[in-house]
């Protein structure tokens, strides 16, 4: 920029390929299970408030008093106990709600636009994440159909 170098160095480094990160998430079975399995109240409202609006815990936190009330830091302890009550072996921690709202809404036909901005991402690609997972499931959809045809 300052007309230092001759050369864009930055232009000829290649980006590092990080490793594609797996989101755990609930399926609407699931989250009916954690809504009929006993908890904290407080935590359980926190908790499928965020599986249906797919705010962070820092966002709800961010929150008057007057909208709603603030839960604990150490959230993910009772949560990693209901859950189990549940029967449910996945390990999902609060903002697992948050991927779950994501990953259902996508499933359900919501466009990724809609659901990138709904989670506040600056960048669709951010959101693109999750539609990799429902990509996963219209493939395992594709090979329940089997027939068996005789070779022509």
């Amino acid at each position: 920029i300052d007309g230092y170098l001759t050369v864009d160095i930055g232009a000829k480094v290649k980006g590092i390929q990080g490793q594609e990160s797996r989101r755990e998430y609930l399926t609407i079975e699931e989250l009916n299970r954690l809504a009929q399995t006993p908890c904290d109240p407080l935590l359980k409202r926190a908790a499928l408030f965020s599986a249906l609006t797919g705010l962070r815990h820092c966002d709800i936190q961010k929150l008057k008093w007057s909208e709603i009330e603030v839960f604990p830091s150490w959230i993910n302890r009772p949560i990693k106990k209901w859950v189990a009550e549940t029967g449910i072996t996945k390990h999902i921690t609060y903002h697992c709600f948050r991927h779950s709202y994501a990953t259902l809404q996508l499933a359900g036909g919501t466009d990724i636009y809609t659901v990138s901005k709904m989670l506040g991402h600056t960048n669709v690609r951010t959101t693109q994440v999750y539609a990799k997972v429902v990509d996963a499931k219209k493939e395992e959809a594709t090979k329940t159909i089997k027939l068996d045809l005789p070779y022509c």
